[in-house]
């Protein structure tokens, strides 16, 4: 088989292209505009109703509305601070709201008792 103009002998396709180059140039432009992907995925996420979201991410549908504030730390939600779906990994039952420092706080701790007893057993021998 003859090469292309880069080199390649790994086929062809019907119109003449070669597949090897075809490959290279669609590497490129997703490399070039991944960003922009990026922005239409965020969009489109955001255009959906929170039940959408929430059937979308696997979370529970919760039994209680959205407070004005977190139910762990009592900080009161804003714009920049929204408050997120709190839900048992295990069971994947709805536990509550809390914000965003509170569930990474808590997920960190393996969202487990144990977890949370360990690090208070290190912040009282630290003092």
């Amino acid at each position: 088989m003859k090469a292309c103009k880069n080199g390649h002998t790994s086929g062809r396709y019907k119109s003449g292209a070669c597949r090897e180059c075809s490959h290279e140039r669609n590497r490129a432009w997703k490399r070039r505009n991944a960003e922009h992907k990026r922005a239409y995925a965020r969009a489109y996420f955001h255009s959906l109703s929170d039940a959408k979201k929430r059937e979308y991410l696997g979370l529970p549908e919760p039994s209680r509305p959205r407070p004005e504030a977190c139910e762990n730390c009592g900080r009161v939600a804003t714009a920049a601070r929204k408050l997120a779906l709190d839900h048992c990994h295990a069971t994947g039952k709805f536990r509550g709201w809390l914000c965003t420092k509170c569930n990474t706080g808590i997920g960190s701790l393996g969202d487990s008792i144990d977890g949370l007893k360990k690090a208070l057993n290190y912040l009282g021998r630290a003092t």
